[in-house]
């Protein structure tokens, strides 16, 4: 038998190949996986947390210190089955094609810089992604990055300066060096700042402000900017921005979005699905969940939203039994009696 053959997880490959390594799961934003996390989700001891289309999706970054200063990045996607865990089968396939190219002890990464070969199981993150997964990288690994200070001189005047010289990687760079202290000086300037900074800037600073936890001022001043808005594409990032969740943490965000939920005006599109992207937590929550699903229902004749979504959240782990408790929930309005039969005869 190969030593090839003996390695059955990617887990046991990065570790065979005597490196280190790093797992971001980017299925529902971009959340930091520990090593262990990631071990029992490749061994089917857990369903994956934040499963997206029916995939889980990963940024996996791993460097061996003796070999080289070199870090790789591989963006993957593996499916799921209906039970959120991980298919071995597609992880064994892919295995195989890593192994195939890059040597059980990654030997041929020196040339190749870890590229693999064309397969179904990497994708293209955009450029935002790519731009937050280095910034959580360049945190975690202490690597200083001069556009920071780009970042940080605009930011001491913005209104006389040009943020056009200003990169997406610097944005993200600037914003995950931040912590959510009532102190932290990057949150503050942001919250004094937030209402007259271009809108370009904005959309990256709110993209690359869901990867962290940020304070109750920094909260308040997003939860102020999203009431003046009147634009709906500024209106979603800014809920995107709130939307870092901690389990043992009931922050502000989640409250706002709730009052939205709870309001008798209606959601457009947009903004109902990111809820079900990012702040399905709160949908935990009765009353939350009916008043939700039955904005959904009331978006379309067809219920092909409410379809969409239901699949959706009935697949996330923390959600399910929620999901599933609505087909028996008395308390459901009509539309979303509705809505649930059409689950039944599709």
């Amino acid at each position: 038998m190969t030593q090839a053959k003996q390695i059955n997880t990617l887990s046991e490959f990065l570790l065979q190949a005597q490196t280190q390594y790093i797992v971001f799961d980017l299925g529902r934003g971009i959340k930091p996986i520990d090593n262990q996390q990631f071990f029992d989700w490749e061994n089917q001891l857990a369903p994956c947390a934040y499963p997206r289309q029916e995939h889980a999706w990963f940024c996996i970054c791993f460097w061996n210190e003796k070999e080289s200063q070199e870090q790789y990045i591989w963006y993957i996607k593996l499916p799921l089955d209906e039970n959120g865990l991980l298919i071995q089968a597609a992880r064994n396939q892919f295995l195989e094609i890593v192994v195939t190219a890059l040597g059980s002890q990654l030997q041929h990464t020196s040339n190749e810089e870890a590229q693999l070969p064309e397969n179904p199981f990497v994708f293209q993150p955009s450029q935002q992604q790519l731009a937050d997964c280095n910034a959580r990288i360049h945190k975690a690994l202490k690597q200083t990055r001069a556009g920071n200070n780009k970042v940080v001189q605009y930011m001491q005047a913005p209104s006389v300066q040009d943020w056009q010289i200003l990169s997406v990687q610097d944005i993200a760079d600037y914003v995950s060096t931040s912590d959510s202290s009532d102190t932290c000086p990057v949150q503050l300037t942001l919250a004094k700042h937030l209402m007259h900074l271009p809108v370009p800037m904005l959309s990256c600073l709110f993209a690359s402000l869901e990867c962290i936890k940020i304070n109750d001022v920094l909260s308040k001043a997003i939860i102020a900017f999203y009431k003046s808005s009147q634009e709906p594409v500024l209106r979603q990032l800014s809920l995107r921005a709130l939307s870092h969740f901690e389990p043992a943490n009931i922050s502000l965000a989640n409250h706002f979005v709730e009052q939205l939920i709870l309001r008798d005006e209606a959601l457009d599109i947009e903004t109902l699905v990111l809820i079900a992207g990012r702040y399905w937590h709160i949908l935990n929550e009765e009353s939350i969940l009916l008043s939700y699903m039955d904005k959904v229902a009331a978006k379309d004749d067809s219920f092909a939203l409410f379809l969409g979504i239901y699949a959706d959240l009935v697949k996330v782990p923390s959600c399910r039994a929620s999901m599933l408790g609505l087909l028996r929930n008395t308390k459901r309005s009509n539309l979303v009696s509705q809505g649930i039969g059409r689950l039944f005869t599709r």
